[in-house]
């Protein structure tokens, strides 16, 4: 019998350095000494100002998660009449649920209904797909970067919902720094192509605050729109308290925004960890991907994938076989994933719901392949390589099964 690795190998892990450590522990200190704020103060401005000026954004609104950063948008667009009685709100059926938990609870009011998309191969929203469930009441698309990969199609997908007067929303829970080139070379940030991003910095993100969102955009109307609903609908543009708009309150604490802060101060360098690691992993499974056996997610030329989760595709003849693998690599302490299972049209809430539509065949039969391999800054090259070999093994002792 093999015998079990010591070390566990999860597929999410929070960094901070031993140098960002000790200053948190100082400002923390300092906090608790009443030396400056709990909440709504430096750390949540900072963190605001750095990580949309990184984004390449005029403007970022910090709040407590991506739900809350989804919800207070979509209040936005109700207000602004940009969603109206009946409408659709696409978004892609492999993402997490808060993407349409978020739209329907802003918008349940009003009876708006939601449009769950197919994906490509890459598990991602593809042009096609959209212009295939396309109808004139669709005014507003969720743009999930699964994985933290940007579909190639992202600029025509931007043009498309110009032409169609649909308002884009970048879900980037997963793509923090990703990057997408347009056909002119020019360099955009996950968060910067569509009207707005959203982000999460949730305990397993590639930038966390343990819990925490962003909404990053240009329009300041837009912008002050969603600062007010955040902050209990308080005029954030004037002295004293008063009340233009039915908010929440959806702060994100000076403690969170402090973590915030430090987490951009090492983001490209996770980027960078994380995009030798997919070589790595690559490189190790070369045998797996020459034979057809397993898959990347394809980065197109001049993106950058931020692998928030590196995910492989099995072929077909495996699809069955997955949770053998999966439990075989768990007895070597390797926690390989399949997120998001079971995908948006087959959840129980919304399967059957009259307010949804779908025809997601093609991400059905993705969602029997796909799993994650352990990504994240406590990962080694050393690491990769016994992954690496434990997944083969896994393979080929189901291939003699087969055979």
């Amino acid at each position: 019998m093999k015998e079990s690795s010591q070390k566990l190998y999860t597929t999410a892990f929070p960094y901070f350095s031993a140098r960002d450590i000790a200053s948190i522990l100082r400002d923390s200190k300092a906090m608790l000494q009443g030396k400056s704020l709990l909440s709504y103060g430096q750390n949540v401005r900072a963190f605001e100002h750095s990580f949309s000026t990184y984004c390449g954004r005029k403007f970022g609104i910090a709040c407590n998660s991506c739900t809350s950063a989804l919800e207070v948008v979509f209040e936005y667009l109700i207000a602004e009449s940009k969603l109206q009685q009946g409408d659709e709100i696409a978004i892609s059926t492999q993402t997490f649920f808060a993407c349409a938990s978020a739209a329907i609870n802003a918008t349940q009011k009003l009876g708006c209904k939601l449009v769950l998309l197919d994906t490509n191969n890459q598990f991602l929203t593809s042009l096609e797909s959209i212009k295939s469930a396309y109808s004139p009441r669709m005014k507003a698309l969720i743009l999930v970067h699964f994985a933290g990969a940007i579909s190639s199609d992202v600029f025509a997908i931007r043009d498309f919902c110009k032409a169609q007067g649909m308002f884009l929303i970048e879900d980037c829970s997963h793509a923090h720094g990703a990057i997408a080139q347009d056909s002119d070379g020019k360099i955009y940030k996950a968060g910067a192509i569509g009207d707005v991003g959203v982000f999460s910095f949730f305990s397993t993100k590639i930038l966390t605050c343990g819990e925490g969102g962003m909404i990053v955009g240009d329009d300041k109307a837009l912008m002050h729109s969603v600062a007010t609903r955040v902050n209990r609908g308080i005029d954030p543009l004037r002295q004293g308290e008063h009340f233009i708009a039915f908010g929440h309150n959806y702060r994100l604490s000076e403690f969170s925004a402090m973590l915030g802060c430090k987490q951009l101060e090492q983001l490209e360098s996770s980027l960078a960890h994380r995009n030798k690691l997919a070589l790595a992993y690559k490189s190790a499974l070369k045998p797996l991907i020459d034979s057809k056996i397993l898959r990347f997610q394809e980065v197109a030329p001049g993106f950058l994938h931020s692998f928030w989760r590196c995910i492989v595709f099995l072929d077909s003849a495996y699809s069955t076989k997955r949770e053998e693998i999966i439990a075989q690599l768990k007895h070597d302490n390797i926690i390989a994933e399949a997120p998001y299972e079971p995908l948006l049209h087959k959840q129980p809430l919304l399967e059957n719901a009259p307010f949804v539509r779908a025809n997601c065949s093609n991400a059905e039969q993705l969602a029997k392949t796909h799993l994650s391999l352990p990504m994240h800054r406590k990962i080694t090259l050393k690491d990769v390589a016994f992954i690496a070999s434990r997944l083969t093994l896994a393979i080929r002792d189901l291939s003699k099964e087969r055979v």
